[in-house]
């Protein structure tokens, strides 16, 4: 167990420097903190006899961390899981300006990506809040429910320093909503500087500092979500890999809305109904208005979309082709088209597709992505890796966080049998530990 004196502790630009003073003018404080230290060690042997014998507990440091974990808690037979509320129980009022739950989710939720389950988008959970947990998961199909409490978000004003301390636990529960796995973590500040992780892209937590005086804070969310996320028991291989998708939520941009007309005329529409998640009425809405008007660009890619994000592919596809034979070059409908077949395993035209999209002058980083998986699902192993490769690199460029930790992990997971996808995994972490250290 590592001791940390009361010496003074300066955070500047999230580097610890520390001032060794007089330690003998200390002397009466380090006397007080050395009794309390060993109050809190006997504190935690003791609560470590009380354990619930009915889970199974895996402790590294009991003050900092624990898991638990009902004992017919088997990972591969949860396929899906949904992030839901956190509650904020902190009872501090410490970083106030901070959306303290919505930031615990949203990183909780990028983090989940590391695991080889599906997540569902938060708009789209959030589209039915008023449901039980249940519900929610026999209309997503989804097996667990993910939920959370915030029991510390503070800063520590002790006579040598001041530590920021954000604690979070997160709780698993099935269909039925029983409780199937807990863990949390005890992130403080004043342990020492705080590593780097290509996880902490997922969390987008660095993204979202806005200022110095909450930085802190913001990494101390990183690393207790991605320490208490880490002991999540992981499948072995996801099945239905919607990150393939996500793109087509990413692109329905503002300018999509108010550009359209029958915008002003009502808040329901097509567009609008399908960038918060309602999928369902999206669809419908699109397709009467097909009915009407067989030829609307705009509601036939509504439709595609809607139709992919509703793991409809065979849908996707064919409204896809109906705004490419009106217009041979729409980009959107070229990537939806990719992804549906690749969904549906026909990857020569899935291949055809993200060929022909990358062509265009808007090629991005999924693009590449996508072009890498169909090619190494072909055994084209080298051209695949160069694809994903390029799509890592181009996605540091745009600082697309997520995108840069997926290309990151499929080389990782290529390197492991193939020595060219290692090289270029190398490579590309070379260049990824550079753009973490500069946001750190």
């Amino acid at each position: 167990m590592t001791l940390y004196t009361a010496w003074p502790i300066v955070l500047n630009n999230n580097k610890l420097n520390i001032r060794i003073g007089n330690m003998f003018s200390l002397g009466k404080y380090r006397i007080i903190f050395l009794n309390a230290l060993s109050f809190c060690i006997l504190a935690s042997c003791s609560a470590q006899n009380n354990l619930n014998s009915e889970v199974k507990i895996k402790n590294s440091e009991v003050t900092k961390s624990n898991t638990v974990l009902t004992t017919d808690f088997n990972p591969e037979e949860i396929e899906c899981i949904a992030v839901r509320n956190i509650i904020d129980n902190s009872e501090s009022k410490d970083f106030s300006n901070l959306s303290k739950s919505t930031l615990v989710r949203q990183a909780a939720y990028g983090a989940l990506s590391s695991k080889n389950y599906r997540d569902i988008e938060l708009t789209r959970i959030d589209n039915f809040s008023e449901k039980s947990n249940s519900e929610i998961l026999q209309i997503l199909d989804c097996d667990a429910v993910m939920e959370g409490e915030i029991t510390q978000f503070k800063n520590d004003y002790l006579v040598a320093f001041s530590s920021t301390k954000v604690e979070i636990s997160l709780f698993l529960k099935d269909e039925n909503n029983q409780l199937i796995w807990k863990a949390h973590h005890l992130a403080d500040s004043s342990d020492g500087n705080i590593p780097l992780s290509p996880i902490s892209l997922l969390t987008g937590i660095y993204s979202a500092t806005q200022n110095n005086s909450e930085e802190v804070a913001m990494q101390m969310i990183d690393l207790a979500i991605r320490k208490t996320i880490e002991k999540l028991p992981d499948r072995s291989v996801l099945t239905y890999d919607d990150t393939e998708i996500i793109d087509i939520i990413d692109n329905i941009s503002v300018n999509d809305i108010e550009n359209k007309s029958e915008l002003r005329k009502s808040n329901e529409t097509p567009i609008s109904l399908l960038s918060k998640g309602a999928y369902e009425e999206a669809l419908v809405l699109a397709e009467s208005t097909l009915k009407q008007n067989p030829v609307d660009k705009e509601n036939l890619l509504v439709a595609a979309r809607a139709s992919l994000l509703l793991r409809d592919p065979k849908n996707a596809v064919d409204y896809s082709l109906r705004l490419l034979v009106l217009d041979g070059n729409n980009a959107d409908a070229l990537s939806i088209a990719g992804v549906a077949y690749l969904n549906l395993k026909d990857f020569k035209l899935a291949e055809g597709a993200f060929k022909k999209k990358l062509k265009n002058k808007d090629a991005r980083s999924s693009d590449f992505y996508n072009l890498g998986v169909v090619l190494i699902a072909q055994g084209k192993y080298v051209e695949g890796s160069d694809s994903i490769f390029e799509a890592g690199n181009l996605a540091i460029k745009n600082k697309e966080n997520k995108k840069i930790y997926r290309s990151f992990k499929k080389l990782k997971q290529l390197s492991d049998t193939d020595p060219y996808a290692n090289r270029l995994y190398k490579e590309l972490g070379k260049s990824v530990h550079v753009f973490l250290s500069s946001l750190n």
